[in-house]
């Protein structure tokens, strides 16, 4: 027989646990809808780096492709690493709130570390199979240009999605 205080642990976990997995369907649907807009500027800036066509038009000709044939971009292995990359995040982001709410924490300072590390390592296994998959090393000079639009969408991401409106 149970005591009424384990019982109570018990329905709080499996509450917890449904709680996180809710979090993670959440995660996952805002990283696609998230992963279109990430996906032509990565596709864009690759064109670039090869010499294959300027950032605006080539910014310009991804949009409307993805506009016209999405189901061809949701397939790309590109798209499905940058869903996996923004999922995964996500996933950390919600989870770490989630705990510290139960917690009674203040969830700021955990979730930006942790979501950042996680998206951190996760671009990185994504980088890794784009220059695998893409042969980069045949690829010019990637344009200081590119980094810097890198670092403003890796940036924007962490502290729009996860500081700032805690802020606010």
């Amino acid at each position: 027989m149970l005591s009424a205080s384990t019982a109570m642990k018990q329905r709080d976990n499996s509450s917890h646990v449904f709680s996180l997995g809710v979090e993670g369907i959440a995660a996952t649907v805002s990283a696609f809808i998230v992963t279109p807009v990430v996906y032509i500027i990565d596709r864009s800036i690759i064109l670039k780096a090869r010499g294959n066509e300027k950032l605006i038009p080539s910014m310009m000709k991804g949009t409307k492709h993805f506009i016209c044939h999405p189901s061809i971009c949701f397939r790309q292995p590109a798209f499905l690493m940058i869903w996996g990359v923004y999922s995964g995040t996500y996933c950390v982001a919600n989870s770490i709130e989630n705990i510290c709410e139960s917690e009674n924490m203040a969830d700021i300072f955990p979730k930006l570390i942790s979501s950042s590390l996680a998206f951190a390592s996760l671009n990185i296994l994504k980088d890794k199979s784009y220059y695998k998959m893409l042969k980069m090393n045949e690829f010019k000079r990637i344009p200081t240009c590119s980094y810097g639009l890198f670092a403003i969408r890796d940036c924007m991401t962490i502290a729009g999605s996860f500081t700032l409106p805690n802020l606010l």
